[in-house]
């Protein structure tokens, strides 16, 4: 009689592996200063689970190493390439608003011995709609990875109304932050249709009203601590918003009458001239007196020391924004149809970008116009292309003041 013991079949030894496995991850635990087994077999391989515990070790020593890391603060050049990638033209704004930023992120992560204490100096930002005042925070906010919130100020109303007040907004940027205090503490607030709470009203109660809004904001701009709870069973949630930079923005329409009021009756007065001066014309001209006599008053004003603006895009600028930035309205129609089961190519001629440029600029919405525009020319040709798909390419040209598609299959 043979001694030779029969040899396992492979369910058994899958069975008998996970059996010793099992067992060993449950004395790793109770004893976990021993060395963990090594289990041998003719046709698996070596499995040492004492490996797997120093992966884990390593893995939360780089983690630990990761979050103590000090903030490094990019050059205000790096933040300008960058700022120049996404939005064309408004070198001013994005020269102060980049400082703006700088000075920000240096109050915040940048350490130092002196007693000299660097102060908080939020933004005021004008700008004529679509020109890019919300694309330049955007563009920060994504190069720095700091949390980015914006608020529509049309829709703030004082405390006791129905609406979204200074409350509301601390709660948003303490979500936005990923309910983390300290991220939360250190954003970038960016108050849209900042202009909207700021006009002068005929009725006087609107007036008050606008006015009630302008007071709460204070409080939030100027650097107050503003108390909240999540809902109403949780503990209260202190938000200190000393260090939140504040960029309020606002297109400001209707300034250019201030200027157009300059003229004098008399034989010797300065005359202006008969039509209102356009947007460019004034910008550089408009001083803090303006904006008090549109609304803002003093003590919202002083928050708001850096003060800069945005110019009406040009022709020329709204070719480039199609044409020349990373994520522009013709690169994403481009690879829209590159996405079809064919792939087919779209040629887009620089004469319709012309085109299209001129059609935003009589619409006065600047480049928010540009996606409705592509939006309208594209849509027909786009679902034919979806359709027939033997049309392999599709070049897009003016003819006669018209676009016109040649598509081939």
């Amino acid at each position: 009689m043979s001694n030779d013991k029969p040899k396992p079949t492979s369910a058994q030894l899958k069975e008998f592996i996970q059996n010793r496995l099992d067992k060993v991850t449950l004395d790793s635990l109770t004893q976990p200063s021993q060395s963990a087994p090594i289990i041998f077999t003719e046709q698996l391989q070596i499995i040492d689970l004492s490996s797997i515990k120093q992966e884990q070790d390593e893995t939360e020593k780089e983690k630990e190493i990761n979050d103590n890391i000090p903030f490094v603060l990019p050059k205000m050049q790096t933040m300008r390439n960058h700022l120049d990638s996404h939005v064309i033209g408004q070198d001013t704004a994005k020269t102060t608003i980049v400082r703006a930023v700088h000075m920000h992120l240096t109050r915040c992560f940048v350490a130092s011995d002196n007693l000299v204490k660097l102060h908080k100096k939020n933004v005021l930002l004008r700008g004529p709609s679509g020109c890019g005042k919300t694309e330049i925070a955007r563009a920060l906010s994504e190069l720095l990875d700091i949390p980015l919130l914006i608020v529509d100020c049309a829709s703030i109303t004082p405390a006791g109304f129905k609406g979204k007040n200074i409350v509301d907004i601390a709660t948003d940027i303490f979500l936005n932050s990923n309910e983390n205090t300290d991220i939360a503490e250190t954003s970038i607030v960016f108050l849209d249709e900042f202009d909207k709470i700021g006009a002068k009203a005929n009725k006087e109660e609107v007036a008050v009203f606008k006015s009630s809004v302008l007071n709460d904001l204070l409080k939030f701009i100027e650097g107050d601590k503003i108390s909240f709870k999540l809902d109403p069973q949780s503990s209260t949630i202190i938000l200190n918003t000393e260090n939140i930079l504040v960029i309020a923005a606002g297109a400001f329409t209707g300034m250019e009458d201030f200027f157009a009021e300059k003229g004098e009756i008399g034989f010797n007065a300065e005359q202006i001239g008969d039509s209102t001066p356009t947007y460019n014309e004034i910008t550089d001209e408009i001083g803090i007196e303006h904006y008090i006599k549109y609304g803002i008053n003093e003590q919202v004003l002083g928050r708001l020391p850096i003060r800069t603006h945005c110019y009406e895009l040009t022709e020329y600028e709204l070719v480039q924004i199609q044409r020349d930035t990373v994520n522009s309205v013709a690169k994403q129609e481009i690879e829209q149809f590159f996405r079809l089961e064919q792939s087919p190519e779209l040629i887009i001629g620089e004469d319709v970008m012309r085109y299209i440029a001129k059609l935003a600029i009589s619409q006065k919405t600047g480049a928010r116009e540009l996606d409705t525009k592509y939006e309208t020319l594209f849509s027909e040709v786009y679902n034919k292309a979806e359709d027939d798909r033997s049309i392999t390419a599709i070049r897009v040209s003016i003819k006669e003041g018209k676009p016109f598609f040649e598509i081939q299959s």
